[in-house]
Formats: C-alpha cells, structure tokens, sequence
C-alpha cells in the first residue's frame, strides 16, 4: 500500500540502515505502507531515503552501498541531521554466524545485539592493545541500545519462542503474497542446504560447496530441527572493518570475546546514536561463505525488526527521549606503538607481503581503501598533504604520517572525514 501524503522530517522517528540491494528490497516489501510523497531535506544531504511506516510508526529507511564501520558511521551522521527527531536506528542485514555449543546458530536464524559480558552489545573486534605477555585486549566498548529496544525485545520473548518464530514466519509469507516475484529469491532455501564445516576445512573452490560437500568427515554433524522455522538469538555481535572468511578465527574471535555474529557496519551506527543491530545469518564467516542464503537471511532479519516494531505503541517512542550521542567508551587515545600492534594483527589476519609499514599504498590496501594515484591525491587534498609532488617520495611519505596520525586519534579506524 502507499501514501502520497507529504510528511514533514519531523514525523519520522524511527530509522533502519541497511547495505546491500537485498537488504533493502526485504525491508521496503515488508512495509505496511509506502510513502511515496517525500519530505523537503537539505540540498546537502548525501543519502537517498525510503519512507514508509510499520504499525504505528513512520520509518526512514537509507543504504550505506558498501560495507564498513566508517561509510556506515558517516551515513547515520548525516541521517540524525537531516531528521533532528529520530529516536533510534535499526541496523538490519546480514552477518556471519558464530555457533557455539550454547548457542545452536544456524543458517536462517536472526542474532539481535544485547548487551552482556562487559560490552554493550557490539564490539569492535579489531580495536584494541597488545599487552606485553602477548594478550590482546578490546579498549573499544560501545555503548548499550536504548532500554525502549531491549525492553521491548524481552516483551517478544515472554510470548513464547514458538510464537515469536511463526510471527516472523507470518511476516515472510504475507511480504511474498503482496509480492510473488520475490517468492524465488526471498523463500526458505532448505535445512538441506545448512552446512557446517570444520574450522580447518578450507573450501574446495566454485561458487557452491559441492566440492567440499564430497568429504563428508569434515562436515559436523548436527540434530535436526523439528520445524524449519528461523530462531532468533541475543548475545554480542563482533563489528569490524574486514570480512571475516576464515573458520579458525571466527573461533579465535568466539573464544576471546564471546560474539555470536560478525558483521561490518554496527561499530559505525552505535557510534552516532543508539540502536540496535539485528543480522539473518546468511554463512557462518569461514571459507565456505557464498550468496546463496543471503535474501531469506535478510528477510528474516527484517521480519524480526517488524515483529519488534508492531508490539511497541506510538505513544512509547512519540515520549521518549530526544537521541543522544554516545562515545565510545576508551581509556586513551592510542600510541604509535599500539596502533602499529594492531595494524600488524590485522595484516597477520588478513593481508599477505603487505609492506605497510613504509609504503602509503600497502597501508591503504591493509584499510581496505583505494591505493590509486588519483585517490591518493584525493586523501592528501582532505588531510592538507601539501609536501612534494603528486606521485612523488616526498608526498607520499607525508601522506603516510598523515593517515597514521589521523588512525591514532580514531582508535585505528578512518573518521568518516576521509571517506573512500
């Protein structure tokens, strides 16, 4: 259904950020109602909005287009500008599983952020120091959702797991019926099509797992469940600047902080202002992850914002507080030394000969950022590089101080300032 009533920026207080196309087609067909007249913003806004409502709140719905803490945190900023009474925000996607012997995760299954062990819900996986005995400590602690959310989300949960799974359900099957063509894409894919390998089993290679499917001993055996229907877990979710594809420290990553999900964009959202992450768990962050779960996982995602959206009344958000901004909770800025420690985790992790140590591109490459000429000059311009020549040892070297001094004032992630 959709309206044609122009609202004014003010009558939005609710806000879901997402990053994929699939993401956003979910939660644009389970609206109860588009609103295709659109309220005037700023000529200076950079994000494009969707505007609808669930129940009884209006929402604005916005895309990051790529993954990561920084885009995400510069898409929320500019989205509490350009709507001052926007209460709290949704991250809603998919994310990468963690099973544990607790918590029996599978593909399909929903994990809402909550805050327990020490974190508010979200922590930033690759933040932190290196202690002289070799451990590593996280010293970036996110602060917790808002008490509206978790109130709420402990609400469902009293009605019964049961009913809380058939309600999503529900809410999957009626966004197929008003919309048959996503049937295909959007539909369960099958317990069949659930795999869990072995953290040391690396994929065989091809787009699908039927290679690795082959060797049945590398494969962990698990109780079927009785009904197909998704289950939804709380617990904390690991937010970093680099995709997860390894079993071994996906495991590293449950056993040193207890996450249950990883994911690339809650850090950036819970920096400029509360809310709550919830991820359909679309691979579980190894080798063997591929885009074949993706949109039933996104679209249980979204069906679990909609269940938790249709049991708050209006009345609750229209009297809560105004949003504040919250900081990240860190007992200092870091040194060199422990920017460096990290920086090298994260090459140990993920990179492979990166020479990041004395050149700007190889540095850049380990941020996952544009290394090209044209974006150097581009970042030099922004952080006022002004040494030497384009292109030259001189601008280069300066380049490369520059970026490191601005990571040592973000706690090791670009500010949303330097963009691409």
């Amino acid at each position: 259904m959709s309206s044609f009533t122009v609202r004014r920026v003010h009558d939005y207080q609710v806000a879901c950020i997402c990053t994929l196309q699939i993401e956003l087609d979910a939660i644009t067909a389970m609206l109860d109602e588009k609103h295709e007249g659109r309220p005037q913003l700023s000529d200076r806004s950079q994000n494009a909005y969707i505007f609808g409502r669930i129940g009884e709140h209006n929402i604005v719905v916005t895309l990051t287009t790529r993954c990561g803490n920084t885009l995400a945190a510069a898409v929320a900023t500019q989205l509490v500008n350009d709507f001052p009474r926007i209460k709290f925000c949704f991250l809603v996607g998919i994310g990468g599983g963690i099973p544990s012997e607790e918590k029996d995760i599978r593909l399909g299954d929903v994990v809402v952020s909550n805050p327990e062990g020490g974190f508010g819900g979200v922590v930033e996986y690759d933040l932190g120091k290196m202690h002289p005995d070799g451990r590593f400590e996280r010293t970036g602690v996110l602060n917790k959702p808002p008490r509206i959310l978790t109130t709420y989300c402990h609400f469902l949960c009293s009605k019964g797991e049961h009913w809380l799974r058939n309600q999503m359900s529900n809410h999957l099957k009626d966004m197929i019926k008003s919309r048959p063509d996503m049937r295909e894409t959007f539909s369960f894919p099958g317990e069949n099509q659930d795999h869990l390998f072995k953290a040391t089993y690396r994929h065989q290679g091809g787009s699908t797992c039927s290679a690795c499917l082959t060797t049945k001993t590398e494969i962990l055996q698990r109780k079927p469940r009785s009904d197909p229907l998704s289950h939804v877990h709380f617990g904390t979710i690991g937010s970093g600047n680099f995709v997860v594809k390894d079993g071994v420290i996906r495991d590293r990553l449950r056993e040193d902080l207890k996450v249950v999900c990883v994911e690339m964009e809650g850090a950036g959202i819970q920096e400029s202002f509360p809310g709550l992450v919830i991820r359909g768990i679309s691979d579980y962050a190894d080798s063997h992850k591929n885009d074949h779960w993706q949109p039933y996982a996104a679209a249980m995602a979204t069906a679990y914002m909609k269940a938790l959206l249709l049991s708050i009344p209006g009345v609750i958000i229209a009297a809560a507080e105004k949003v504040q901004w919250p900081n990240i909770v860190s007992d200092h800025a870091l040194s060199r030394a422990e920017l460096n420690q990290i920086l090298q985790r994260r090459a140990d992790n993920f990179g492979s000969g990166l020479r990041w140590k004395e050149s700007i591109i190889d540095l850049l490459k380990l941020l996952h950022r544009n290394s090209d000429s044209k974006s150097r000059d581009a970042l030099a311009a922004t952080l006022g590089v002004k040494a030497g020549w384009s292109g030259s040892a001189e601008r280069n070297i300066a380049l490369r101080e520059a970026v490191m001094e601005e990571l040592q004032k973000n706690r090791g992630t670009f500010f949303p300032r330097l963009g691409d």
